[in-house]
């Protein structure tokens, strides 16, 4: 299994995360990442910028599920204030706003496909990954993910190149 963050989207403050688009370049970042991709299926959120970074991979028709949405969780004008409220999340701490860990890791793993690319959010991603004992520094990985960004899910996770 291949996990894709999604493609850098056009930030909008003024309208949900949800239907964010792709920022300029983008989906050219996208469709090179895709010539590297190789998976059975595609599964995306159903949140715009990933639907759309996964039309952008080139890598076959995207079914989408709301498994793979972001983590619930309020808009932060500060990043360093969500920053330190993903790091209490990933550390398990109930944070106010926030959907529960253990909803958006359930719903997550619910729709998981091991043949697959499957196209999602940061704090989600790392969320399942942390859960299945495959990162011991969820922060660190959250923290340092790219615009998109790929890693295979095998034996050990490895970033794609």
């Amino acid at each position: 299994m291949i996990l894709v963050r999604h493609a850098k989207p056009l930030v909008d403050p003024t309208i949900p995360p949800a239907e964010w688009d792709l920022a300029d370049g983008a989906r050219e970042a996208a469709t090179e990442l895709g010539s590297r991709l190789r998976g059975t299926r595609v599964l995306a959120s159903t949140e715009r910028k990933a639907i759309a970074t996964a039309e952008a991979l080139g890598l076959g028709p995207v079914r989408t599920s709301e498994a793979f949405c972001e983590v619930g969780r309020p808009w932060y004008d500060d990043g360093d204030a969500m920053a330190r409220d993903a790091q209490r999340w990933f550390a398990g701490e109930r944070v106010d706003g926030w959907e529960p860990f253990a909803d958006a890791v359930h719903r997550f793993g619910s729709a998981v496909d091991g043949q697959s690319v499957v196209v999602t959010h940061g704090t989600v991603m790392t969320a399942w990954l942390l859960s299945r004992g495959v990162l011991t520094e969820p922060f660190a990985f959250w923290r340092d993910l790219r615009m998109p960004d790929a890693w295979e899910l095998g034996p050990t996770l490895m970033r794609c190149p």
